[in-house]
């Protein structure tokens, strides 16, 4: 568990103490202890829900020091890829969804069911950019109205 640590951290004005999880969150900064207890946690729980988390969080992490535990990660999302990008629509977070639709693991169908998704739970910014992306991908068929 996390307890109050200081971090050091070294920046241009000198060194600086963290004294909670949520600010070494929001600065982006893990300690490996962090990480293996995330990896425990989604190796060991039945949860769905926090399996999914805990994949999506270790996933994204640039600093993800061991490559087996992003390789279980992404083979665990590439099969639970709907969950995945449902979250990061809720999230808004379109910088994750082109970096997971980058790898192909989805395609038109699916980018149907994200779009439904995006506009079913009202969330501008994702919609546009996955409607961007059908555009790119497989274009918008025109229908003909006879009267």
């Amino acid at each position: 568990m996390w307890q109050m640590r200081k971090i050091r951290l070294w920046e241009k004005a000198g060194w600086i103490i963290i004294r909670s999880r949520e600010t070494a969150r929001k600065l982006g900064l893990y300690m490996e202890e962090e990480r293996d207890m995330r990896y425990e946690k989604f190796q060991t729980t039945g949860q769905e829900r926090i399996r999914l988390a805990c994949a999506l969080e270790g996933f994204f992490l640039t600093n993800e020091c061991k490559e087996e535990k992003k390789t279980a990660y992404g083979q665990y999302l590439k099969r639970r890829i709907r969950p995945a990008m449902e979250a990061l629509i809720r999230e808004e977070n379109v910088g994750k969804m082109e970096l997971l639709e980058s790898f192909g693991w989805f395609g038109a169908e699916e980018l149907e069911n994200f779009i439904c998704t995006a506009r079913r739970e009202r969330k501008l910014e994702s919609l546009v950019w996955l409607m961007r992306l059908k555009d790119q991908k497989y274009g918008y068929k025109e229908k003909k109205f006879d009267l």
